[in-house]
């Protein structure tokens, strides 16, 4: 069908700076954007239609084999991403742009994803909702907006994020130091991360290693050198980051940081939500059936369970994390279903070397990592079950 608005109507949907004059460049670019934002699949636009409108807009009417020239010359040359439809011959249904630079289903999946982001602040989500619902037509935007739910908790209020993000990534490629203030909480109120003895915010000045999306959030893997010139590598939270900036400082220990950029995919696959204690260990899990989901909901797709029983009631996987308290957190959190099994001899263990070759190690450290991890999980949570 053919385009549903008046003259007017179709003024007020576009912007009110396209076409302000009658010149033919002008014209053109008044006939894509209509074509753009007012047409899909199943509405269309005609010659008669563009050329009133435009004289509605600037008071001179358009020959329609003009216009007519306009929309073949787009149809032929696919601007900005853009497939134009020419009506077949016959019938009076307007010219369609049915493909744009992103589908529907993937403005949607794209707004969704923007709805339920939980670093940024409320303007900035509604900013990058609008320009999302830009990107497609308008009949298409009633359908994409408001299909998802999402939770009311209260999001940042501070813009950091961006800001942070793009001078983290200037000070990586010109080789700087980055220069910010750490937040933190108390019950109450954010507070700046204070020196000591001045009380005054402290300004960090740490080499960017590189910016990690996980779990969610958005990090900054940064390398800092202490007193002593010992290297520590630390992970920040980018909505925790304030006030950054570029520093004059040459970053620190190059061959250090391109050695751990090139292992930031490894180690990070070893973390839960960023933290641990810096050592891989090769852990085995034995894994209830009912719980296995959440094995690879964590640890991705290609987990292999061996040693499988024979009602298929419980299977053994193996590895590679990072201990830190979130590791432990998740593995209460399984009520039992999921546990840290000690591995009862070497040739046990080899059946999970060839689907899992980097976590291969001598069975006395297979022990020796199972001890600590052990070791670890009853003492914290026997302090959180202190009265």
């Amino acid at each position: 069908m053919s385009c549903e608005f008046t003259p007017e109507e179709i003024n007020d949907l576009l912007p009110q700076n396209i076409c302000a004059t009658d010149s033919s460049k002008a014209q053109m670019l008044y006939i894509a954007e209509a074509l753009r934002s007012l047409t899909d699949e199943n509405h269309g636009i005609t010659a008669k239609e563009l050329a009133n409108a435009i004289a509605a807009r600037t008071g001179k009417t358009p020959s329609e084999p003009k216009v007519l020239r306009d929309l073949h010359l787009l149809s032929e040359n696919s601007p900005f991403g853009m497939t134009v439809e020419t009506p077949t011959r016959g019938k009076n249904s307007g010219f369609k742009c049915t493909k744009l630079f992103i589908t529907n289903s993937q403005a949607r999946l794209l707004i969704n994803m923007v709805h339920t982001c939980k670093f940024i602040t409320p303007s900035q989500r509604r900013e990058l909702i609008e320009a999302l619902h830009s990107m497609v037509s308008f009949y298409q935007q009633d359908a994409i907006v408001e299909d998802v739910h999402t939770d009311d908790r209260e999001r940042p209020a501070t813009p950091d994020v961006f800001l942070a993000a793009d001078k983290a990534a200037e000070a990586i490629k010109k080789g700087r130091c980055l220069q910010f203030n750490y937040a933190d909480r108390t019950f109450w109120d954010e507070f700046l991360i204070p020196d000591a003895e001045t009380g005054e915010p402290i300004l960090f000045e740490e080499t960017p290693i590189a910016l990690v999306y996980s779990f969610g959030n958005y990090y900054l893997e940064t390398w800092v050198i202490n007193s002593e010139g010992e290297g520590r590598r630390f992970t920040r939270r980018l909505d925790k980051i304030r006030n950054p900036a570029v520093s004059e400082t040459p970053a620190s220990n190059r061959d250090v940081i391109q050695k751990l950029q090139s292992s930031i995919e490894e180690r990070t696959s070893q973390v839960f939500d960023m933290w641990g204690d810096g050592i891989p260990r090769t852990l085995f899990l034995e894994v209830d059936a009912r719980v296995a989901k959440y094995v690879y909901d964590r640890f991705g797709t290609n987990v292999k369970f061996e040693h499988v029983s024979a009602d298929g009631s419980i299977g053994y996987t193996c590895v590679i994390v990072q201990l830190s308290p979130t590791f432990f957190r998740w593995l209460f959190g399984m009520n039992n279903g999921i546990r840290i099994a000690k591995p009862p001899n070497s040739l046990w263990a080899d059946i999970f070397w060839n689907h899992s070759p980097r976590a291969k190690k001598e069975y006395e450290l297979l022990v020796a990592d199972y001890l600590e991890a052990y070791e670890q999980y009853h003492v914290l949570t026997s302090k959180a079950l202190q009265e």
